[in-house]
């Protein structure tokens, strides 16, 4: 759906809160080969969630449903930051991904 409203598809995400949900939506977009970035207030909750992910790719390694590269993979595309700079969103990967945000979104341009 994203690419038909914008014609393209993201290379990283955004996801501001380190609960439960966002922690679940970072770990499936990692999975699918996306790059992750997790904003939260703080380190501890920050920390809690990269658990509660690694947790979770490790049950599914066990169960056999991904392999052990897939779920190191997934894990070395999410980055934690407890900033809200839009510019940290380089520290993922590199400033290509982010330029394409900021191309596509004249919001986050503006500051």
């Amino acid at each position: 759906m994203a690419s038909m409203l914008y014609g393209h598809i993201p290379q990283v995400i955004g996801i501001v809160g380190a609960g439960q949900m966002g922690s679940g939506i970072a770990q499936i977009c990692a999975t699918k080969g996306l790059d992750v970035l997790i904003n939260d207030r703080s380190q501890e909750l920050l920390d809690r969630s990269m658990q509660t992910i690694r947790k979770s790719l490790q049950r599914l390694t066990q169960k056999g449903t991904i392999t052990k590269e897939s779920a190191d993979e997934a894990l070395g595309r999410i980055c934690t930051e407890t900033s809200l700079d839009v510019s940290s969103l380089c520290t993922c990967r590199t400033a290509a991904p982010r330029l394409q945000i900021f191309e596509c979104n004249p919001v986050l341009t503006q500051g």
